[in-house]
């Protein structure tokens, strides 16, 4: 290839070049007499072995370098500074180590500069402040040390910073978190960074997506995070922070995955997140009072939230989220959706919609979205609407019939679980052995729940009482 002086371009990228050996890039060497290469591709192969240092007698009008995802070892040569026309600069998932050369704060033209998902250690030399032109600036999963240096914040037309998963510590430097350039997303998670989040955080207005999870971080959420009003993604789970929610979130409107788990977070949960369409909240492991929770059972806790459609409007809901931990309650959120699915009733609680999946952390989930009602009464699964209107819910013990026979075959049945209820209540045929029927279930009801049940529901006599005698 040293014959081929008028080469300007190079792409042999996405092929299977190389075999991972220690000279697969010798042949650069002879690119060197390509004195009007402006583009050299060789991303995606197989190429092995060192950076030679001949590639820094690579023509001055090389614009564009991209070797990532490849097996390279060793470190940058030092005088990479050289390639003064340089704006992409990409070197990623290889096995790259060392430090970063101060030589390459040089590159005053570079736009792209991806390092990410190697071996680097060291500092991030002081010199890079000179990248006035640098647009995306992605380092993370390395082994990167020290403080973030300020002179990032000389970087005024970035959009995009990834600092995630190395071992960078100290504060965040108000530099940083004054660039409003920023507007794709800036990560600094999975690293040792301690202190506080100061006001300047409110300066990143066009910012997408903030994470500064799994740090040292403490004090309060900063009030001045209601300026993010472009935010769609907030992640900061796994620190310290304290205090409430700001509820000046409430001006971040468009934030869809929000994470504040496994902080200190205390009082009460804020009412900004009414009207948010998120996609995913996290608000675990924290020390929010225990009286924002709308009720509790044995296999999990009812949450109050608000939905809101296409249109903007917004309606009440009660969530009912399973803890999966306790024995059985898989077994009673499948029996309460077959229940849901196979009856209905004006004096049913509707329900929404069901969640089964899996949350941030990989782990099951399963909820339950019903209609919120204002009203609970002494039965915990009898609840009231505004008009003190009685709906049943809670149907995680219900056993299913498959037909409308009366028949007492044990093939007329089924169920996950077993009888439930205590004496006095479950019906006496069913203490004896009987299989359920519709016949076991029609009773008169005891006083108490006859005093908030809907008239029409009560069953009258012969002589038009209305019986209310509790069961024996």
């Amino acid at each position: 290839m040293e014959k081929l002086h008028k080469l300007r371009f190079v792409d042999i990228g996405w092929n299977s070049f190389g075999s991972g050996g220690p000279d697969n890039l010798g042949f650069l060497s002879s690119l060197t007499n390509a004195t009007h290469l402006t583009e050299l591709n060789l991303y995606h192969n197989k190429f092995g072995g060192r950076l030679p240092e001949s590639i820094c007698n690579l023509s001055t009008m090389l614009e564009v370098f991209c070797l990532n995802d490849n097996y390279i070892v060793g470190s940058i040569p030092a005088g990479i500074g050289s390639l003064i026309n340089l704006n992409s600069l990409v070197l990623s998932v290889s096995q790259l180590i060392g430090n970063i050369p101060p030589d390459i704060g040089k590159l005053k033209k570079l736009n792209v500069w991806f390092f990410d998902r190697n071996k680097f250690t060291g500092f991030i030399p002081f010199s890079v402040g000179n990248l006035s032109l640098l647009l995306d600036f992605r380092i993370s999963e390395n082994n990167f040390q020290g403080s973030i240096p300020s002179s990032l914040g000389k970087w005024k037309n970035l959009l995009s910073l990834d600092l995630f998963a190395n071992n960078f510590c100290g504060t965040i430097p108000l530099e940083v978190l004054c660039l409003s350039s920023l507007s794709i997303y800036l990560d600094l998670s999975q690293n040792n960074l301690s202190g506080s989040l100061p006001p300047e955080e409110g300066n990143l207005k066009s910012l997408g997506q903030l994470a500064v999870s799994d740090n040292m971080l403490s004090d309060e959420i900063p009030s001045t995070l209601s300026s993010c009003v472009m935010l769609q993604v907030l992640y900061k789970q796994r620190n310290s922070f304290r205090g409430p929610i700001p509820s000046s979130l409430s001006f971040s409107r468009g934030i869809q995955e929000l994470d504040l788990s496994r902080n200190n977070l205390s009082k009460k949960i804020s009412e900004y997140l009414i009207g948010f369409q998120l996609k995913e909240l996290n608000l675990s492991f924290n020390d929010f009072d225990s009286e924002e929770i709308y009720g509790e059972g044995s296999y999990g806790s009812v949450y109050k939230g608000v939905l809101e459609d296409q249109n903007g409007n917004e309606s009440v809901v009660a969530v009912k989220v399973l803890n999966l931990s306790h024995q059985g309650a898989s077994k009673s959120f499948l029996s309460e959706c077959e229940a849901l699915r196979n009856i209905g009733h004006r004096n049913l609680v509707n329900v929404v919609t069901a969640c089964s999946g899996a949350d941030y952390q990989g782990n099951d989930f399963k909820a339950l979205v019903y209609e919120f009602k204002e009203n609970t009464s002494q039965p915990n699964n009898i609840l009231l609407n505004k008009d003190k209107v009685a709906h049943v819910g809670d149907f995680g013990l219900a056993r299913s019939l498959l037909n409308a026979s009366y028949s007492n075959s044990a093939q007329q049945t089924s169920s996950s679980i077993g009888l439930r209820g205590s004496i006095g209540y479950v019906a006496p045929e069913y203490g004896l052995g009987s299989e359920p029927s519709m016949r076991g279930d029609v009773m008169v009801l005891p006083e108490r729940v006859a005093d908030v049940a809907d008239s029409g529901l009560i069953r009258h006599d012969e002589v038009g009482e209305t019986s209310t005698n509790p069961r024996p």
